[in-house]
């Protein structure tokens, strides 16, 4: 494949521009025929890769939250899930953004749980690396604002104490 360096290069007989994106995939193809099936092997080891830190995280998640048992039965689900199984290997934002939103998960429940500027710093990494591997992120930053509201105050506070909604060391 050429690479185009300038935009007045473009015409309106290359693939992007037409909308035709599969003929990409066949120049692809045609270019690298001698290597194709192992480029193709590695670029899904990757996706396979992040399937067993899902259900790594799906563990971790699990066990904070119910016990080891649970956490193995969740990772036994997880592992055996039809959409998994589908998507876990294939070239695709889904398995990234699964694992990166396990992530967000697990580390609202850290900072929740014990709230701190690293915790808060480490959440908003996670929330902006399941935005970037999937638009649907925008939903879980959402998801996670609207429950700091409805959880209230933190479960160490005092009886009666009022928290400012703006005091970041308890929300969001």
């Amino acid at each position: 494949l050429a690479v185009r360096s300038r935009p007045h290069e473009w015409n309106s007989n290359w693939p992007a521009e037409t909308g035709e994106f599969w003929k990409l995939g066949a120049r692809f193809m045609e270019a690298n025929a001698t290597r194709y099936q192992e480029l193709y092997d590695r670029a899904r080891l990757v996706p396979l890769s992040l399937l067993a830190i899902t259900c790594l995280l799906t563990f971790v998640l699990g066990s904070r939250l119910y016990g080891w048992r649970a956490a193995s039965l969740a990772v036994w689900l997880t592992a055996l899930n039809p959409n998994v199984l589908a998507h876990g290997g294939l070239v695709t934002p889904d398995i990234f953004f699964t694992a990166a939103l396990l992530a967000a998960v697990i580390a609202v429940d850290r900072f929740w749980r014990d709230p701190s500027s690293a915790r808060a710093a480490a959440l908003g990494l996670c929330v902006g690396i399941a935005c970037l591997f999937k638009a649907s992120g925008l939903l879980l930053a959402l998801l996670l604002f609207g429950a700091s509201f409805a959880r209230g105050a933190p479960a160490h506070a005092k009886p009666g104490e009022r928290r400012s909604w703006s005091d970041a060391r308890y929300r969001l």
